[in-house]
């Protein structure tokens, strides 16, 4: 984080769901600021979904890819290897299963909405910086 705060929710794949959905699971909730950092890969907290916080923030990213033996999904050619999903229902294990949607879908569903309008259980978080946000 450069500037600003965000509100992040990072999740993990955990399988392939029938039905072509796929099943995440919730693993860090928390809001943050400058200095902070969000690292994934193919294998660790790979699903992010993240909005600004109290007015702009500013993120740089970096998106290095090609250098895996492995990846989560072989067939899947989307642009960075991205997918949008819906995880807004998350169970009490903090796992989710979430229809993958086209990036316009996403957007009609996600754009300008804040986290914090999408609650989870407070025993779906496995990471300590869980927080509540009041709107």
């Amino acid at each position: 984080m450069i500037s600003g705060k965000i509100h992040l929710r990072e999740y993990e794949h955990v399988e392939q769901a029938d039905g072509g959905n796929l099943e995440v699971r919730l693993v860090r909730d928390a809001i943050l600021g400058p200095g902070d950092v969000i690292q994934a890969s193919e294998w660790s907290r790979n699903v992010h979904w993240f909005s600004g916080e109290g007015g702009p923030a500013v993120i740089f990213q970096m998106n290095a890819r090609g250098y895996e033996d492995t990846v989560f999904d072989d067939d899947y050619e989307g642009p960075f290897g991205r997918r949008y999903l819906d995880p807004t229902k998350v169970s009490d294990d903090g796992i989710a299963e979430c229809e993958v949607l086209d990036m316009d879908e996403a957007f009609l569903r996600f754009k300008c909405h804040s986290l914090g309008e999408y609650p989870v259980p407070l025993s779906a978080v496995a990471d300590s910086t869980r927080i509540t946000i009041a709107i």
